[in-house]
């Protein structure tokens, strides 16, 4: 693959990991939030395990993305071509786990398909937790 790709696949994968982080910083609260809805009898049980299965996809939507971006960068820095921009951030995953680089996968149906499906779950989870509160009708 040329070179040129693999840099557009790295800042795409090193882009999408936001999405993650983003999900995550929303369906925590939501967890929380659902957790005393059903703990004030607001709501069933079930509520928790969607918000649960919503921060995991939103904590897998990061991992996937991250896993394709450091896949991307090792192989850009192989071929001496790894850009400025990312270089830093490859050589510190490089010195705090060294054992995880070559281990890492591209994974570009998983890097679309992961947020999509985390998108459609931590929607419905946050839809389930606001009409637990009544904050929607």
């Amino acid at each position: 693959m040329p070179v040129e790709l693999w840099q557009a696949k790295a800042v795409r994968y090193s882009r999408l990991r936001w999405i993650g982080v983003a999900y995550f910083c929303l369906a925590v609260p939501n967890l929380v939030a659902a957790i005393a809805a059903v703990a004030t009898d607001r709501a069933s049980g079930g509520l928790i395990a969607i918000s649960l299965f919503a921060t995991g996809l939103s904590l897998g939507s990061f991992g996937t993305n991250d896993d394709a971006a450091l896949h991307a960068m090792a192989d850009l820095a192989r071929r001496d071509a790894l850009p400025a921009n990312l270089a830093a951030e490859y050589a510190a995953e490089r010195k705090k786990r060294p054992a995880r680089i070559p281990t890492v996968h591209d994974h570009p149906t998983a890097s679309i398909v992961v947020p999509a499906v985390a998108s459609l779950a931590l929607s419905l989870a946050l839809y389930r937790v606001a009409t637990a509160w009544s904050l929607l009708p």
